[in-house]
């Protein structure tokens, strides 16, 4: 078969983990969840992580960097100006636990599924599923949503990619819903495709429903996406 993967000695086995010990009282889930793909941009790599709100963390999408050529990345989270906070979890003498929790994006407060730099004019599109209200449209609507950034930090406003009931959102009478939205140009030149061209395509997992639950019945469908110059 396939390839196999080991650890390096020395290696650091966790990314990110709060500095909190486990509650398992908390009644609910606490940490960071749902990874986005990494992006490599500059010098460095990049991923978002979605943080749950637990005694001083904050709930939202946090933005985490590593150097891309070393040979084990140390990840740092942005703590509102730079890429300083180590979430690993160790708080050293005369530290305090604030020191290790990372600060959410503003304009976000989803999860990240995707990330990709358009490689003609150098701008981020990232992906997300949700509700928003759409001021064209004059009404909340749920589906995926985009957003645009040239440094990864300040982003523009959300914007309508396509209308769907999501996993998280949908109506016992839908008969199909979706999520984990990715973007990705079978064209790309980067062997993670993390870069997108004009032409690219909308990946979703389509469940399709019964008796209103998630089931395992699912499939992989695309759309087709065209990115227009000068949008």
């Amino acid at each position: 078969g396939g390839k196999s993967f080991t650890r390096r000695p020395g290696m650091t086995a966790a990314a990110a983990t709060l500095p909190y010990p486990y509650d398992p009282r908390a009644g609910r889930h606490t940490g960071y969840f749902s990874p986005s793909n990494i992006v490599r941009w500059r010098n460095h790599a990049y991923v978002f992580v979605f943080a749950e709100q637990y005694r001083e963390q904050r709930r939202g999408a946090c933005l985490l960097r590593a150097e891309a050529a070393a040979d084990n990345p140390v990840w740092r989270a942005w703590d509102g100006r730079r890429f300083t906070i180590a979430l690993n979890g160790i708080v050293k003498a005369g530290g305090t636990r604030n020191q290790h929790i990372c600060v959410p994006v503003p304009g976000i407060g989803s999860t990240i599924t995707s990330v990709v730099r358009h490689a003609p004019t150098g701008t981020f599109l990232a992906l997300f599923a949700g509700t928003r209200a759409v001021p064209r449209l004059n009404r909340k609507v749920t589906g995926i949503f985009y957003v645009q950034s040239k440094d990864l930090v300040h982003w523009s406003p959300p914007a309508l990619l396509l209308e769907r009931p999501i996993m998280f959102k949908f109506a016992c009478g839908d008969k199909v819903v979706f999520g984990y939205p990715s973007l990705i140009d079978g064209n790309s030149p980067s062997r993670n495709f993390d870069t997108v061209g004009e032409q690219l395509s909308l990946y979703l997992t389509r469940f399709n429903l019964t008796g209103c639950k998630l089931p395992m019945n699912r499939d992989l469908v695309r759309y087709p996406v065209h990115i227009m110059s000068g949008s």
